[in-house]
């Protein structure tokens, strides 16, 4: 699981569009509690598909876990403008 994972960041590093890649990478991180990492990560994947709910949820996430209920709630907020249908915004902003 290690060499995949340096060997996906290396991939990223070369190629920063691959969704497979860097989902792969921000979810990993997640499980290794590397937040603000996964925060970046998961902003790219809303650059690339801003159309997908659960990119900026994902981002929501990680500041909850990192305590900052702030940013956490700002996300949620901002996520449910933008998808006023997606059960989950509802529940959080």
């Amino acid at each position: 699981d290690e060499q995949a994972f340096h060997s996906l960041l290396e991939s990223y590093k070369i190629y920063p569009v691959n969704m497979e890649v860097i989902s792969w990478l921000a979810v990993r991180m997640v499980k290794n509690e590397m937040y603000e990492q996964s925060i970046q990560l998961f902003d790219r994947c809303c650059q690339i598909q801003p159309s997908e709910s659960k990119w900026p949820l994902m981002i929501c996430s990680c500041y909850r876990r990192l305590g900052n209920h702030a940013k956490s709630h700002h996300w949620y907020t901002k996520t449910y403008a933008k998808f006023p249908d997606n059960i989950e915004c509802e529940s959080f902003s």
